[in-house]
């Protein structure tokens, strides 16, 4: 499906026309539906492309053929720049990040829900490193998770959605809000569990972390260190290291904190095993 553009050239096409998702679904399927299709997630049956498109006074043959070219370029110029800001997160370079984020204008390139949820998820990030406190970065990190979370009915979590909910929990956390931090901590717990989706961001180790930091320091020990081990179990299955080091040392401080000194000992020599295992690659 990753050359197939239908849905975006669909959307590209109803915005030029100023009509709403429920003009163009209206008696031919549910707004949910549509987000999906416009989002390249699905692609629908033959007699709903061309009910879609006749309502935009199209032929199915005229969207297909919409400047895909040009949409399939911006696609890719699109995700070049979220894997430039999705590095700079990830490896820290936050004043790099910063300059890359605000002296460019970047939301016209994007077309997608999913591009727009990384973008805002990455920028809501950047606020909250300046400023953890930060009332912006809470609304951009729910306004993210509404991209996909509420419009399409599927079975799962994506990955960037469980970032998304770590942030939003951690915020919540670290604001001293136990019961909305769980309400997404346990919908977290419950995705690694159940396994519906395959999950691959090496994000979601550091996610987890911030997570269990936070809930350590709210006193919910024994619900930090199930997830300190989610997040070892999964970055050991995946064969990630980025921030799995940090893991091991939260476990063993957790260890300290109960006397046990030598099981803390022997996690800080496995996170420094990790930390030369993650530097050689």
């Amino acid at each position: 499906m990753e050359n197939f553009v239908y849905g975006t050239v669909l959307k590209k096409i109803r915005k030029e026309l100023k009509l709403s998702q429920k003009d163009v679904s209206e008696n031919i399927c549910s707004q949910a539906m549509l987000s999906r299709i416009e989002n390249n997630d699905v692609i629908p049956n033959v007699i709903i492309m061309q009910q879609l498109c006749s309502r935009l006074n199209k032929s199915v043959d005229e969207v297909l053929s919409h400047n895909d070219s040009s949409v399939n370029r911006k696609n890719a110029q699109a995700q070049e720049v979220l894997d430039l800001i999705s590095y700079y997160h990830s490896t820290e370079q936050y004043s790099l990040l910063n300059n890359l984020m605000t002296t460019n204008h970047f939301l016209e390139s994007f077309t997608t829900d999913t591009q727009l949820q990384a973008f805002h998820y990455y920028k809501a990030c950047l606020l909250a490193f300046y400023d953890p406190q930060s009332e912006h970065a809470f609304s951009l990190l729910e306004k993210s998770l509404n991209y996909t979370y509420k419009k399409n009915n599927k079975p799962y979590l994506t990955d960037m959605e469980l970032m998304i909910m770590c942030e939003l929990a951690t915020y919540h956390l670290n604001n001293d809000n136990l019961a909305k931090g769980l309400l997404y901590i346990n919908q977290i717990s419950t995705s690694f569990e159940e396994k519906k989706h395959d999950l691959t961001r090496h994000e979601l180790v550091r996610s987890l972390y911030n997570i269990c930091v936070a809930l350590i320091h709210q006193g919910q020990i024994e619900l930090a260190q199930k997830l300190i081990e989610c997040g070892i179990n999964w970055a050991k299955e995946k064969q990630i290291y980025y921030y799995l080091d940090q893991l091991f040392l939260l476990k063993g401080v957790i260890m300290q904190e109960n006397y046990k000194i030598n099981e803390a000992i022997d996690l800080i020599k496995t996170a420094n095993q990790v930390r030369m295992l993650a530097s050689s690659q």
